[in-house]
């Protein structure tokens, strides 16, 4: 082996381990946002099936909740921290109406653009995401709308 190739490799070495001593982070103090700031660690789904009454979501044990209705429902987020977020995948929403609540009231649901968006009918499916944007008060809008389901 020549002079030159084992400098590369003592080189190369020495990079590879100075590098991964670079790369680990010191950080002191709590990374808590201040108290300030509350992000979902759980990514727990439940698979609600076909449902024909009323729902309460348990956003302190979910955060991807999936349904069919088949009747006229109520949905009703519970237990939404700000900040949190929450996926919602609903097969043929558009077949029934979908009342939506957030603590028992619908005056704490905000939709993006000010209404509901109109949900797939039949086998379609939608995909809403909602923020929790206060003390029982949750923001939401369509992330996709319309999807085939083959």
């Amino acid at each position: 082996m020549s002079i030159l190739h084992r400098s590369l490799g003592t080189l190369a070495t020495n990079a590879l381990t100075n590098l991964s001593e670079d790369l680990t982070p010191t950080l002191g103090g709590n990374l808590d946002g201040g108290g300030k700031i509350q992000y979902n660690t759980i990514l727990n789904q439940q698979s609600l099936g076909q449902v024909s009454t009323n729902q309460t979501l348990d956003c302190a044990s979910y955060n991807q909740f999936s349904f069919e209705p088949t009747a006229a429902i109520t949905i009703n987020f519970i237990n939404m921290k700000v900040g949190c977020v929450v996926s919602v995948r609903i097969t043929g929403g558009g077949d029934h109406t979908l009342t939506w609540q957030v603590g028992g009231a619908t005056t704490n649901f905000k939709w993006a653009e000010g209404e509901e968006p109109e949900w797939a009918i039949d086998s379609g499916m939608d995909i809403a995401t909602f923020i929790g944007d206060g003390v029982d008060s949750l923001s939401g809008g369509l992330s996709f709308g319309a999807v085939a389901v083959a």
